[in-house]
């Protein structure tokens, strides 16, 4: 009998020629391409200038089935897009040769190993290309290159997995290279399930680091417009008071022309041009002029010139003046006299309306570099430009080339700089950028990138620019996608090297165990893993039933909890019950003895009454905890006086402790409530504050109104000086809170007390907090709204 054809003869298709096959391979490789070059255009962008493209996918395609010739043509039309997005050819040069080079590769090994190898040569090229090439620095250009490397790698995954499914091998079966012609099932669940994994994590991933970016940017930009903001109210207050100054000397001086019918001689007005300018820091000199625009005298004097022919009428502030007869402020412009950029406040003196002369007052514009410097934060520069583009101050000191204030007082200005194009653009207000490098690629033009905001001075048309670089953003997003980028990578490779085990194993058996703990979790108590779980290896065997032992344990102790708390519940109430009438008596008794016993012996009578009220008291209490828990407490609510109901429990109480202080601070507050619920509430608080504070401490009680969450509420405070809290305040408001009550020798309490003062003032609205004080001791802190409740709490609490 025949022996039957090994697997691989039986599964060989029927071979073509290399030159029959090279027109359909050129063709499809065309196709690939195109649409290469098409999803080359749809991009996820991770941080400015680095993006995930998805042109890889038909050429990784293409090299997988049609060889070298198809991957590296595909690779070279579908690279052409890259060409344009990033303005450097190197991107398009290694997707050309890596669809050559991963199509060779697949002849030979499978896919993903393929692409792979090719990285090994494809990251060095990466990295040495765009440092050298395109000028990116290496830190850069070595994220480029995981990147891109990475972008493959999830490529060739999406294309790998499909190739695996039986009805796409059935139509493209005579391409499939030599390694991919057998298919094991444990490679194929290995690919499908690193897919599934790398796919959610890049795209959250990606969301999560475009969120924090666009985050950090936002804060950036508010620095910005807030900085810009700060910095034009201070210049303009600077230059608002230099204009006043300018006016007040011109008052001065048009003083003395109204009494001596003329300007004083040089020699006063240069003695009182000292004075103004020895007395102001921020001016760096001054001088008067007549009509004519001629000096009469200046602070400080010319040493190596006289002031005989100084005249500027030919300054445009000075034919201003002459024309409006009112104070202004000039542009900035290079002073004649004084070494570098110059803006000056002037001002017309004036005799009858006509103009005689004028005081011009030089600011020294480094004060105003210091004002802005001293308004921005770290890494801030900010930038004052007037009406002809002229920077008048900037905070970084930069050289003339740089759009700065020459070292030699020579004016620059920013028209000629990118910041001016962005500018004329730009809108006050609103959050900008621009780039020192706008014609580099796209990688260089990103790293030098700043973002802007702008401030005008409306009433000097000068413009306030803060800016930030966005380098540092940029470098910091691309770092943190570095580390993803390589935390991705070992997850594959950890997912390969487990992906076989975990695929057979751990499938049923957990989803039986998980589903059967989250019915539990939502009460359902009868929830068992049952036998799937032991379809499993031992292990998950072992688990399911230790799960089930557990949830059924669990059950029964959740049960007897609940029994033993009706139990106690019961066992309270009809305690409670049982011990109101015997007390009752005995004090009547006690008191009755008290009238009959000699005086000598009737003074111990009062502390057994104290210590008889003190037990009814938490009698009382602990029958109206139990009620509350069950609900049948009914509160009954009508209008009282609160600040009396707490001055009565408080006096009270205080009334048993002599050796303590009372001290009480408290406003008139009505509120709708049950009156002998709360003045309970207050006595428990007051009675805590007395039992854990030491003799002859203060207890202090203070209540007011305070405007709460929309509508005024009474605040309610009860503070000591004792020994404060040994537990969170949280859980000192719980009922029997056990190891958490505090105790300080022999006091100690129930533990019912804060839970019933809880309970009382959350179904009056209300809420209450207990927490330390500095210094020492506690503070409880009770809120109660002063409307009434809602009517569905106001029956039954």
């Amino acid at each position: 009998m025949p022996q039957p054809a090994p697997l691989e003869q039986r599964e060989q298709p029927p071979r073509r020629t290399a030159r029959a096959r090279l027109p359909i391979v050129l063709l499809w490789g065309l196709g690939a391409g195109a649409l290469g070059l098409l999803l080359n255009r749809v991009e996820l962008t991770l941080v400015p200038a680095v993006q995930l493209i998805f042109g890889p996918l038909p050429v990784l395609a293409a090299a997988v089935l049609l060889g070298p010739v198809g991957g590296g043509l595909a690779g070279g039309l579908a690279g052409l897009t890259t060409f344009l997005m990033w303005k450097h050819p190197w991107a398009w040069l290694g997707m050309a040769l890596e669809g050559a080079a991963v199509g060779a590769l697949s002849r030979r090994v499978r896919p993903l190993p393929a692409v792979f190898l090719y990285w090994l040569f494809g990251a060095p090229y990466i990295l040495l290309a765009y440092h050298f090439g395109a000028g990116v620095p290496l830190v850069d250009a070595g994220v480029v290159a995981l990147k891109q490397g990475f972008n493959s790698l999830l490529a060739m995954l999406i294309v790998y997995v499909p190739l695996l499914l039986p009805v796409v091998r059935r139509q493209v079966r005579p391409w499939l290279p030599a390694p991919l012609r057998q298919m094991r099932l444990a490679g194929t669940l290995s690919a499908a399930l690193m897919l599934g994994t790398v796919l959610p994590l890049v795209a959250v991933g990606a969301a999560e680091g475009r969120s924090r970016y666009a985050a950090e940017r936002r804060r950036l930009d508010e620095q910005n417009l807030a900085s810009a903001r700060i910095v034009a109210d201070t210049v303009g207050r600077s230059l608002a008071a230099a204009q006043r100054s300018a006016t007040i000397l011109t008052g001065v001086l048009e003083d003395e022309l109204a009494r001596e019918g003329r300007l004083p001689e040089p020699a006063r007005l240069q003695g009182l041009l000292a004075r103004w300018v020895d007395n102001t820091p921020s001016l760096t000199g001054a001088y008067v002029g007549d009509a004519q625009g001629r000096v009469l005298a200046r602070y400080p004097p010319i040493s190596d010139q006289g002031l005989e022919g100084l005249q500027y009428a030919d300054r445009d502030y000075f034919r201003e003046l002459q024309r409006t007869h009112r104070p202004a402020l000039t542009g900035v412009f290079v002073g004649r006299t004084v070494p570098g950029p110059v803006v000056a406040a002037v001002a017309p003196v004036l005799q009858g309306g006509r103009l005689v002369g004028y005081v011009a007052l030089g600011l020294d514009v480094r004060t105003l570099a210091q004002l802005a410097r001293a308004r921005i934060l770290e890494g801030q520069r900010a930038r004052l430009v007037d009406p002809r583009g002229f920077i008048v101050v900037d905070s970084a000191g930069a050289p003339a080339a740089e759009g700065g204030v020459g070292p030699a007082g020579a004016l620059t200005t920013v028209r000629n700089l990118p910041l001016g194009a962005a500018l004329a653009r730009a809108q006050p207000g609103r959050p900008a950028e621009y780039s020192a490098e706008a014609g580099a690629i796209t990688l260089r033009r990103v790293r030098a990138s700043s973002a802007f905001a702008l401030e005008p001075l409306p009433q000097l048309g000068w413009q306030v620019v803060v800016e930030q670089p966005l380098g540092f953003l940029d470098r910091a997003a691309l770092t943190a996608y570095a580390a993803l980028l390589v935390i991705l990578g070992l997850a594959l490779l950890g997912m390969a090297v487990g992906a076989r085990a975990l695929s057979r194993v751990l499938a049923r058996p957990l989803e039986a165990v998980s589903d059967a703990a989250q019915r539990l979790a939502r009460g359902e108590r009868s929830a068992r893993a049952g036998g799937d779980a032991a379809q499993g290896s031992l292990e998950l065997a072992r688990l399911g039933a230790a799960f089930d032992a557990m949830a059924d344990q669990l059950g029964s102790q959740l049960e007897a909890l609940e029994r033993a708390r009706r139990e106690r519940d019961q066992f309270l109430s009809v305690a409670s019950h049982e011990l109101k009438t015997p007390l009752a008596t005995l004090k009547a008794q006690v008191q009755l003895l008290q009238r009959r016993l000699p005086e000598s012996e009737a003074q111990t009578v009062p502390r057994l009454v104290r210590q008889l009220d003190r037990i009814t008291r938490l009698v009382n209490l602990m029958l109206d905890v139990s009620e509350l828990e069950s609900g049948r407490l009914r509160l009954e609510r009508r209008p009282f006086a609160l600040d009396g109901a707490v001055r009565d429990a408080a006096e009270r109480r205080l009334a048993g402790s002599p050796l303590h202080l009372l001290r009480l601070r408290l406003q008139p507050v009505s509120l709708t409530g049950d009156a002998p619920r709360l003045e309970q509430l207050v006595h428990n608080l007051v009675d805590n504050a007395v039992k854990f504070s030491p003799e002859g401490g203060a207890v202090e009680v203070s209540l007011e109104v305070q405007d709460g969450a929309g509508a005024p509420e009474a605040v309610l405070s009860v503070a000591d000086r004792g020994v404060g809290l040994e537990a969170q305040g949280e859980a000192l408001l719980q009922r029997f809170p056990g190891g958490q009550q505090r105790s300080v020798a022999r006091v100690a309490g129930l533990g019912v007390g804060l839970f019933f003062c809880r309970e009382v003032a959350e179904r009056h609205g209300g809420r209450i907090q207990v927490s330390p004080r500095a210094g020492g001791g506690t503070r409880a802190t009770v809120w109660l709204p002063l409307a009434p409740p809602a009517p569905e709490g106001a029956a039954t609490v």
